[in-house]
């Protein structure tokens, strides 16, 4: 699996950094870095503290976004928990496209930024074999990001490539956006 990450860390022409797990941290982190955009690949090879059985096995994308403002956005699955967050949230929007819209919950602060996303979302749905993604857009050290976070470790180049490109033409769109 390593051997895959590292052919598309070339492809990419990304710097490569890899940690052990160690006493305090359970965790082997795999990171691809390039000038603005990061991939965190994080597997255990024993459970945390306190977590049961369970060991992590996560993927996270971040892109650096180029926009002047905040924007609000998270895009997750439509289970119980993001319906009753999306109850209290304001900013609640449709795809207007059926499949996309029973699946997923959209909350964005920009009016017809999902609108635009949508067709991206409606190929990227259509193509993915990992349904239960989280998309946010946070800020880190006054910068914002957007993040893709998969609770499962990708573990082929082609599978990191297609959630790779995902991210790079939502952070396109992102940046195109009047805010």
């Amino acid at each position: 699996m390593q051997i895959e990450w590292d052919k598309f860390s070339k492809s990419i022409n990304g710097k490569v950094d890899k940690s052990k797990e160690s006493y305090e941290n359970p965790n082997n982190i795999f990171k691809i870095t390039t000038d603005k955009n990061q991939i965190e690949l994080t597997w255990g090879n024993r459970p945390e503290k306190g977590r049961g059985n369970y060991v992590t096995l996560e993927t996270r994308l971040k892109y650096e976004l180029n926009i002047p403002q905040e924007i609000k956005l998270k895009i997750c699955p439509n289970d119980f928990f993001a319906k009753t967050i999306s109850l209290f949230s304001k900013n609640k929007q449709k795809t207007g496209i059926k499949d996309l819209d029973s699946a997923y919950v959209f909350i964005c602060s920009s009016n017809g930024l999902i609108n635009d996303l949508a067709e991206e979302f409606k190929i990227f749905y259509r193509n993915n074999s990992y349904k239960n993604f989280t998309i946010d857009v946070e800020t880190i050290t006054d910068k914002p990001f957007l993040s893709v976070f998969i609770p499962e470790l990708i573990t082929t180049q082609k599978t990191l490539a297609f959630y790779y490109t995902f991210g790079l033409q939502l952070v396109k769109k992102i940046n195109g956006i009047k805010v």
